[in-house]
């Protein structure tokens, strides 16, 4: 999340969801399961309002993930407070 092409990666996505609603997809249905759930943080910290879409009759607002802290305008994720994420 700390790279330039997160940064790059994150400034399209604003700028596409700027011009017309935008979804991002995933075969967790669960955010806290999810890869994505670092992305809705970071949107969330830019201000963003993110809705998980859990299924056809259920939506929830994102807030910040209880394991992350904010220092500034960056996020920061104790290890010891996280449940292990696969980033490979």
């Amino acid at each position: 999340m700390g790279t330039p092409e997160f940064e790059r990666g994150l400034t399209q996505l604003l700028n596409l969801a700027q011009r017309e609603p935008t979804a991002l997809l995933c075969a967790e249905q669960l955010p806290e399961h999810c890869h994505r759930r670092l992305i809705a943080d970071a949107l969330v910290l830019r201000g963003v309002r993110v809705i998980h879409l859990l299924d056809a009759a259920e939506q929830r607002e994102h807030v910040l993930s209880a394991a992350v802290r904010r220092e500034s305008t960056t996020l920061i994720y104790d290890r010891h407070t996280i449940r292990r994420l696969d980033l490979q």
